[in-house]
């Protein structure tokens, strides 16, 4: 059994684009860290964290998913419900710790006095956007300009004008994605890639999975 694993848990998606983006971000973590990482899903792929866990001796375990919402409140706990010993989870990125992340993925296209909009995901919009109002607020004192919340991919297209910069709140390419791109292209806007797929996300989660093995020390006597 491998000691001192780390699972990543990912949502899941019937878009090979996900697993591979996830296999992706695993890879780029286990050349940051002395630490070995494994993936699982909640839904739609294999392996399940259970099935994960299996081979790993007190694995703890780190959800990729950055909204709030039921499969963070729910779907997780049930995930990890039968695992023996009980995971140590590791908490997911708060809003705020996303910022370098997305100030990458909108350096590549956004020029001067251009506004920004976060298009995010979650099972409420009301929650996504008290949620997600920290970066917004943080994105926006750090461009000098308005960051908006997008709630949904449909969203995007009734608060993106022309010439602002849409980035998907993501941690991966897929279905969603391309809804949100369509919405952004509709109302004459940029897209920017995940923000998953910047080496900033890579970054903010080796900094989760270092500070979460790091070996504690002991007490002096």
């Amino acid at each position: 059994m491998t000691p001192g694993a780390v699972v990543l848990i990912a949502h899941g998606s019937q878009d090979r684009r996900h697993r591979s983006a996830i296999g992706d971000i695993a890879s780029a973590i286990q050349e940051r860290i002395s630490v070995s990482i494994a993936v699982a899903y909640l839904q739609h792929n294999r392996p399940s964290p259970a099935e994960a866990a299996a081979p790993l001796r007190s694995p703890a375990m780190l959800p990729l998913l950055l909204a709030a919402g039921a499969h963070w409140a729910r779907d997780v706990s049930l995930a990890l419900r039968g695992i023996e010993p009980t995971p140590r989870l590791i908490e997911p990125p708060t809003p705020v710790q996303l910022v370098p992340a997305v100030l990458e993925a909108v350096s590549s296209l956004r020029e001067a006095d251009e506004t920004v909009v976060l298009a995010v995901a979650g099972s409420s919009a009301n929650d996504q956007s008290r949620h997600f109002q920290p970066l917004a607020t943080a994105v926006a004192t750090s461009l000098g300009t308005t960051c908006s919340i997008a709630p949904s991919p449909d969203a995007v297209r009734g608060l993106a004008s022309p010439g602002a910069v849409v980035v998907p709140v993501l941690t991966s390419p897929g279905f969603l994605d391309d809804r949100i791109r369509a919405r952004a292209s509709q109302a004459g806007a940029k897209a920017t890639a995940t923000v998953g797929s910047t080496s900033s996300f890579v970054e903010i989660l080796s900094d989760l999975v270092r500070a979460a093995t790091r070996p504690s020390r002991s007490a002096p006597a």
